[in-house]
């Protein structure tokens, strides 16, 4: 099942203990294809292959995988997530944060 991401609490592991999702950044692109005309003008707009990439911060140490993974952002329907990267800091007298990066295709299964 998946991991719903939401700001606020998440419980990732299913002990109930949970972690801090404090942003969720999504920016979304696609790549245009052009054709022109033989005086030189664009004729022709397309866009194809729609894709987002995805940034999730917060405190705690989740337990998302790195690789295609079973993530669900309120934002990005359907497709496959891949979680590219992860980064975990500990510090000395201050609460455990995290972030991690990671692309939506929504296109793909």
């Amino acid at each position: 099942m998946p991991t719903v991401l939401t700001k606020g609490f998440i419980d990732t592991d299913g002990t109930a203990n949970g972690d801090y999702v404090d942003e969720i950044s999504v920016d979304t692109s696609v790549e245009l294809i052009t054709r022109k005309g033989t005086d030189g003008v664009t004729k022709k707009v397309d866009s194809v292959d729609p894709t987002s990439e995805f940034s999730i911060k917060g405190g705690g140490a989740p337990t998302l995988a790195l690789g295609v993974g079973a993530v669900s952002i309120k934002e990005l329907e359907g497709g496959v997530k891949a979680v590219e990267k992860k980064n975990h800091t500990q510090k000395r007298g201050e609460y455990d944060e995290f972030s991690t990066n990671g692309k939506h295709f929504p296109g793909a299964s």
